[in-house]
């Protein structure tokens, strides 16, 4: 609850998580004043807001503490601090984003792109607002059949690719209330991306049957060709 959180405090973390929602997801259910972990699913990295029993300050939880390290932090410091430690963080998970290493796979960031642009969302709450309930129910029975074919699509050589993509959307299943209209068609992005790179067949069973009904449905005012 927001009034939980002190209104300085508040008027100075609220407007920097809303700016970067792209890299961010807040964690409802925490002890935490504030609790965002990075939007990559692989990702353990964290930025945490604590009381502190002295009134002008707070503690601040974070990994990683800086660009040289990949180690937590946990400190207590003044508002003013506290700030500029998100800053900073936010700024590391910015580049962590631009950076390419040889753990990054471009062919399916590539692909990813593609889909994104494809479902590019014009709502103007798309960072931080989630999809209306209807979007949501389509959203969820939509995942519900992707699974079944997959499903039906699973074999000895492809068993653990389909593995990974089921896990991927019952994660999604789970999550998507929790999630602005702009993550929600980033995580779907990302799934259809790599089941693109591991065959059509399984991209033209999960996405091609259904792309029409999927942006008339999620993309606002798009109309149907």
């Amino acid at each position: 609850m927001k009034k939980n959180i002190a209104l300085n405090l508040l008027k100075e973390i609220q407007p920097k998580i809303d700016k970067h929602r792209q890299l961010i997801t807040p964690v409802i259910k925490t002890d935490a004043l504030f609790h965002l972990i990075d939007n990559d699913a692989k990702s353990d990295f964290y930025f945490k807001i604590y009381p502190s029993k002295d009134s002008t300050k707070y503690v601040s939880e974070f990994k990683p503490r800086d660009s040289q390290t990949t180690v937590q932090y946990r400190g207590e410091q003044t508002i003013e601090a506290v700030s500029r430690q998100f800053d900073v963080w936010i700024s590391i998970l910015d580049e962590y984003n631009k950076i390419h290493s040889i753990y990054d796979d471009p062919i399916t960031e590539a692909y990813q792109k593609e889909f994104e642009t494809q479902f590019e969302l014009v709502d103007e709450d798309a960072e931080y607002a989630s999809f209306d309930l209807d979007k949501q129910l389509f959203i969820d029975s939509y995942l519900d059949n992707a699974i079944l074919k997959l499903e039906a699509a699973r074999t000895e050589a492809n068993r653990s690719e389909v593995e990974e993509l089921i896990h991927d959307v019952n994660l999604l299943k789970t999550e998507q209330t929790q999630l602005s209209k702009r993550q929600v068609v980033k995580r779907l992005s990302k799934f259809w991306a790599k089941a693109r790179k591991h065959g059509l067949n399984l991209l033209k069973e999960i996405f091609v049957e259904t792309r029409k009904e999927l942006l008339k449905q999620l993309i606002k005012g798009m109309l149907e060709n």
